[in-house]
């Protein structure tokens, strides 16, 4: 083929198009300045973007390319894996590590300096700019990097047309739109079922969604939103720990492992995956039967967590086909009606389905309505509000982190270390607790002022934290309490040592802080000695457990070195990244 010909859209592709995608693919192509195919959730975007590559490569001149840009790394390698099925090995692929080039060449938007970069140094020129997810280019550093590759075309594709505020991204121009309620009836959505919290008022979010999951959520995989990394990873042992076999997913796992963890929610190996924001775009999963707005999202965010839900399947899974998805609501975040009951209480009515169906256009605010300066000063004191809640989450989760490792290292007597699960540990902290925490204030003095200051925050705000929470924060503020105390009245090195009566039997006193002497010359020790103890059974030879005599291996000398050398500050080795980050700036991995 020359390069004067036209090439026939779609011709010897392996899938014929839906509708939608041709009629997007052929808008785009004729509109003559920025074109933005606004085309919802599950329209099958990736392959109107491999279809908008092929045209241009096959026209283009020999030193032309063709660059895809998208919102994270993950979906470049999903969206130039699908790409290969049209493209072949034209599809390069760069960021980070991964420095392939082609003559269609996929990248993320972090990436967009090094990719101007490396156009200009071979002398190229850009003849198409493809844009996904065009919503999150809206920063004037990554406009001033697009004007750099001075593409002849560009073209951007979204599920969601506008700001996070409602308002319409910048520099597009709308060629076509194919609205949800168009996708609902060809079949490529199935329409969403709002439930609403209608459990008691004072219940704690983190209650009430796992009330709501047990109770509404249907048979069937579905997913749950968190509020970092953190925060996914304990809410799943939650719920795991209720009987719902549950896994975080987000960006630090390996791209292998969120596959193989996507998959095990498909086969239902498990049945929910919690997620900070990593599920709230570009990740289709049409097996879903139900999620949960577990955690507060702008507008934008939540439309594309919605829409994770509402794609249909092309042929039944196990659990048979799909016609619906349940969106569990516990904090009443989705368009609503409301009404005043004569006792002045705001009554939840039921969800507004068709405002929550204007919404996932992508073309309005639900209420239609721009934003008043109160509802701004509103709006910011409730993200102040979040932020809150969200540090004294991270303080929690640590605290649970700091509470085990301080038991270990023996600063806290194993009698006061038990397990979680019971779901009286989910409730707000009872009034006996928050008097404690209080009292505790003074003990912030022998923290470190980062860790000073975060904890201080949970102090303030002991009614963002939960009974669990509240008992692993007194645990850690009476623990180093004990130890700086001890340590202030010159109780020597104790701390290093394990704080029991096998300790003391044999001769681990607040005087004596050769550990390594002790362990030298043989305990008469039996494994239950050690369940009480960090110290570890692999460090002792099998055949010496209950001889009598106890000879040490060289691993746990030199863990028992490590200890000593470590001094009274041994707690603070410990750092926030990368259980728990307080918090993560904008557009920090961490949220992913």
């Amino acid at each position: 083929m020359t390069a004067a010909a036209t090439p026939d859209l779609w011709s010897g592709s392996q899938w014929p198009p839906r509708r939608c995608q041709d009629e997007g693919v052929r808008a785009a192509l004729a509109h003559a300045g920025s074109p933005l195919i606004d085309s919802c959730t599950g329209s099958g975007k990736s392959m109107m973007i491999s279809e908008l590559a092929w045209y241009h490569r096959e026209t283009m001149q020999p030193r032309d390319v063709v660059i895809v840009m998208t919102s994270r790394q993950d979906l470049v390698a999903s969206l130039s894996e699908s790409a290969r099925h049209r493209l072949g090995d034209d599809v390069g692929v760069w960021y980070g590590r991964r420095k392939q080039w082609g003559r269609v060449v996929f990248s993320c938007y972090q990436s967009l300096p090094a990719v101007a970069d490396e156009v200009a140094a071979r002398g190229y020129r850009v003849a198409l700019l493809i844009c996904d997810e065009a919503h999150r280019l809206t920063t004037p550093a990554r406009w001033g990097e697009v004007q750099r590759l001075d593409p002849i075309k560009r073209i951007a594709l979204t599920a969601t047309a506008y700001t996070g505020q409602g308002e319409p991204i910048p520099g597009w121009s709308i060629c076509y739109s194919y609205r949800v309620i168009d996708a609902i009836r060809d079949g490529v959505l199935v329409r969403p079922e709002p439930r609403p919290w209608t459990g008691a008022d004072g219940e704690g979010i983190n209650t009430a969604a796992l009330d709501m999951i047990l109770r509404d959520a249907p048979p069937g995989p579905g997913v749950v939103s968190a509020d970092s990394i953190t925060d996914a990873t304990w809410y799943a042992q939650i719920l795991t720990a209720h009987g719902i076999p549950a896994l975080d997913y987000h960006s630090r796992i390996t791209p292998r492992e969120r596959r193989r963890r996507l998959d095990a929610l498909a086969t239902g190996e498990i049945r929910a995956l919690v997620h900070p924001r990593i599920m709230t775009e570009g990740v289709d999963v049409p097996c879903l039967r139900w999620l949960c707005l577990r955690v507060q999202r702008n507008l934008r965010d939540l439309v594309q967590e919605v829409g994770r839900g509402i794609r249909s399947l092309s042929e039944p899974d196990a659990w048979g086909t799909k016609d619906r998805c349940v969106v569990l609501d516990p904090r009443h975040q989705l368009p609503h009606v409301e009404r005043i009951d004569p006792d002045g209480r705001t009554v939840h009515e039921g969800h507004d389905v068709e405002a929550i169906l204007r919404a996932l256009e992508g073309h309005e605010d639900p209420d239609g309505e721009t934003e008043t300066p109160a509802e701004r000063k509103e709006r910011e004191a409730l993200e102040r509000a979040e932020d809150t809640v969200r540090r004294v989450s991270d303080v929690s989760a640590w605290c649970t982190i700091a509470r085990d490792r301080l038991a270990i290292a023996g600063w806290i007597p194993p009698g006061e270390v038990t397990g979680w699960g019971d779901r009286w540990l989910l409730r707000e902290p009872t009034a006996r607790q928050r008097d404690a925490l209080d009292k505790r204030r003074r003990t912030l003095r022998w923290f470190p002022p980062e860790y000073r200051d975060a904890i201080r925050v949970a102090l303030d705000h002991p009614d963002h934290l939960t009974r669990g929470g509240a008992r692993d924060l007194l645990s850690v503020l009476i623990a180093v309490s004990r130890r700086a105390g001890m340590h202030a009245s010159g109780g020597g090195d104790q701390a290093l040592g394990v704080a029991n009566d096998l300790t003391r039997r044999h001769g681990w006193t607040a005087t004596r802080g050769d550990i390594l002497e002790t362990l030298g010359r043989g305990w008469d020790i039996t494994p239950r000695d050690l369940a009480d103890t960090w110290l570890s059974r692999d460090w002792i030879r099998a055949e010496d457990l209950g001889s009598g005599r106890v000879t040490f291996t060289p691993a746990a000398l030199e863990a028992v070195q490590a200890r000593r050398a470590a001094g009274p500050r041994v707690l603070w080795t410990w750092t926030w990244p990368p259980e728990v980050e307080l918090p993560p700036p904008p557009g920090d991995d961490g949220e992913e």
